[in-house]
């Protein structure tokens, strides 16, 4: 008997002291209290530590655009990091050229905010806007394709130029395939792949940037409309959950 309350103990103190030196370790190496982030010398934020900078500027209102919601393969969430931005990484070799890297440019999703920092964003960051929009239509137009027509809220205007983005966040929800809308004329090919029986579910909020689509300017200067892409289920794994990140794109 007292060798199994020993060996309990002798078992237990093991374990509170690697726990203790996990914790002990944790708080030296991990950042605390609040860092400060100054943009283009214009506007400076108090934030908490430990985030990527895409997604702090997103959370203080400066949308840097990025089409791979934030997984450092699309490269369009380059901006210039002058102080606290640490080394340049693996993944960000690949879109910065070594020239670029010397002058401080860097994958805003790929550099975590440790400490203050010095950064330049584009300048049209700052006339982005974000609006809670109203689904007026979200017609198919192709088998996997829907046209989403975004009404704005009263009294604004899309300040619309070629080529412009917008970005679609999507809140947390759970939506079953067989409650969209379909056109006749495509029930065939959603029949074949028999997407219906599926459900699709998002409990948080997306972490990261979300992605950009084209924006068309709809009849009405108040609404906007945009291709969206129908994210099916895998034909090759019908028990694998349709969709990476939302079910309608």
């Amino acid at each position: 008997m007292t060798e199994i309350l020993l060996g309990v103990a002798v078992f237990t103190g093991v374990v509170l002291t690697l726990v203790g030196v996990i914790l002990a370790a944790r708080a030296r190496l991990e950042p605390g209290g609040e860092v400060q982030i100054c943009i283009n010398d214009q506007q400076t934020l108090t934030v908490s530590p430990g985030g990527k900078l895409l997604n702090v500027l997103a959370d203080n209102g400066v949308f840097v655009s990025s089409a791979c919601g934030g997984g450092g393969t699309c490269a369009q969430c380059k901006v210039h990091v002058h102080e606290g931005g640490g080394d340049i990484l693996a993944t960000e070799t690949g879109h910065i050229s070594k020239r670029e890297a010397r002058e401080g440019m860097r994958l805003s999703c790929q550099v975590a905010v440790k400490q203050d920092m010095q950064v330049d964003v584009p300048p049209e960051v700052f006339e982005t806007s974000k609006w809670e929009c109203r689904v007026r239509s979200n017609h198919n137009v192709a088998t996997f394709i829907k046209e989403l027509v975004l009404e704005l809220p009263e009294g604004e205007e899309v300040g619309f130029k070629p080529g412009g983005f917008i970005q679609i966040e999507v809140p947390p929800h759970e939506l079953a395939y067989k409650t969209f809308d379909i056109e006749e004329e495509y029930h065939e090919d959603w029949d074949r792949f028999k997407p219906v029986g599926h459900q699709f579910q998002r409990a948080t909020k997306p972490s990261c940037g979300p992605t950009r689509w084209p924006i068309i300017p709809a009849k009405r200067a108040s609404s906007c409309s945009s291709p969206c892409r129908v994210t099916a289920p895998a034909v090759s794994g019908r028990d694998s959950p349709p969709g990476k990140c939302h079910p309608t794109f």
